[in-house]
């Protein structure tokens, strides 16, 4: 493996969303979109900085009211995000735009590992053909 591919494997910290005036924009200019068991919230902004994507899981403390269970799901959504980021991370680097993402779970269960990661490429996936679509609106 080289080092290019490694650093696409990992989730550092430049790439968790965080910061008042963040996620004010994320939640009042946001679009959002349901992939049951997940919630997504998306805006695109310029790039500020080095990463191109930043995300943020969540998960209600009304639903889950056990800390364990809550710090699980937020576990199974970065893993999932983590394995398949490569290919909005190649999009949004292409076009030099920055999206940040907030992922929330809105099951009332605890979701298996496979379902959530199902949901985050079909999510993912969603993300990149609606900001293709808006692009070539912009360009018209």
């Amino acid at each position: 493996m080289n080092q290019l591919t490694g650093m696409l494997q990992q989730l550092p910290k430049s790439e968790r969303l965080s910061g008042k005036i963040n996620l004010d924009n994320l939640f009042t200019k946001g679009s959002s979109f349901i992939e049951y068991p997940l919630r997504i919230v998306y805006v695109i902004t310029e790039k500020t900085d080095a990463s191109t994507v930043k995300i943020l899981p969540g998960v209600s403390k009304k639903r889950f009211k056990k800390a364990v269970d809550r710090n699980r799901i937020k576990r199974l959504i970065r893993e999932s995000y983590r394995l398949n980021k490569a290919e909005i991370t190649d999009h949004f680097h292409r076009q030099n735009k920055c999206i940040h993402i907030a992922f929330f779970c809105i099951s009332p269960d605890l979701p298996e590992f496979g379902l959530v990661q199902k949901k985050m490429k079909n999510a993912l996936s969603r993300i990149i053909e609606k900001t293709q679509i808006k692009n070539t609106d912009d360009k018209l």
